[in-house]
């Protein structure tokens, strides 16, 4: 073979190996969206098509129609979307405190919304045993599960004549995240 020849162009998957050498892959032209979307009703038949918003009422035929002014749905859906983003806008907002707040959730990696909630509740049933150990808010105050009629209420209410009980434990996270607090 002539020394400028390099042999007969590749086919198929070996087309698409770059100068890179075997293995090495570059992306094929993309086709234009009209030459695209010809290719695909070729190969899949019809295209699915973005569906109409809009209410439907029985005609006296029995077929389907739509009623309404389509513009006017389209609004009333674009509003309903706007407030769905912004409930999961401020429940993301409430999670975030709430990472902040338990010092149990694994720093390790970015914890799942789960993990927070699990965290939370390990992080309450140590406190609610800090509070069985100690006997509440009171000193001397026997072991009680804190109720309206119970003085350690009055540290949820902020009853002023009550003082809480000054924690002396250290909390301490093991492995595997088990919460201990050590007096």
């Amino acid at each position: 073979s002539p020394q400028g020849s390099r042999g007969p162009e590749p086919q198929g998957p070996a087309a698409l190996r770059g100068p890179g050498g075997p293995g090495a892959l570059r992306d094929p032209p993309t086709p234009p969206p009209e030459v695209l979307e010809g290719l695909l009703r070729q190969r899949f038949g019809p295209l699915p098509q973005p569906a109409a918003i809009a209410r439907l009422r029985r005609g006296p035929a029995g077929a389907y129609e739509p009623t309404g002014d389509p513009a006017e749905a389209l609004e009333r859906r674009q509003a309903a979307n706007a407030k769905e983003r912004e409930r999961i806008r401020n429940l993301n907002s409430g999670f975030s405190q709430l990472r902040t707040l338990v010092p149990l959730v694994p720093r390790d990696r970015r914890p799942s919304k789960a993990d927070i909630l699990r965290a939370a509740a390990q992080y309450i049933h140590l406190l609610q045993g800090v509070l069985q150990d100690t006997g509440g808010c009171q000193v001397g105050t026997p072991k009680l599960t804190p109720t309206r009629e119970h003085p350690c209420w009055g540290c949820i209410v902020g009853t002023p004549k009550l003082t809480p009980t000054p924690l002396k434990y250290i909390l301490t996270v093991g492995l595997g995240g088990t919460l201990t607090a050590h007096a």
